[in-house]
């Protein structure tokens, strides 16, 4: 399976996240599915793991995971995201 993973956020007028939609978007034409990530996630909540790991947790080895950043999450949070991602895939 192919996945995108794109930050969650309410729709803005702002240029921010438009071109992570768009790019969702097409890759999602070609069958990727995606995966998403609240931008609000933070490093001290006490569920921000498992918040990730639900989020993959129909990653599999074999998968491809295309992580498209800034998330705008906090930079910890985006490499647990990497690390727990790298993780599933050496199942």
């Amino acid at each position: 399976m192919n996945y995108i993973i794109s930050p969650l956020q309410p729709q803005t007028d702002q240029a921010t996240i438009k071109p992570k939609l768009d790019i969702a978007y097409f890759f999602g034409k070609i069958g990727f599915r995606e995966l998403f990530l609240s931008r609000y996630v933070s490093w001290n909540d006490e569920n921000w793991r498992s918040e990730i790991l639900g989020m993959i947790a129909t990653v599999g080895e074999g998968d491809v995971v295309i992580y498209q950043i800034p998330t705008y999450a906090a930079p910890e949070v985006e490499e647990a995201i990497v690390e727990l991602v790298h993780g599933r895939l050496q199942i």
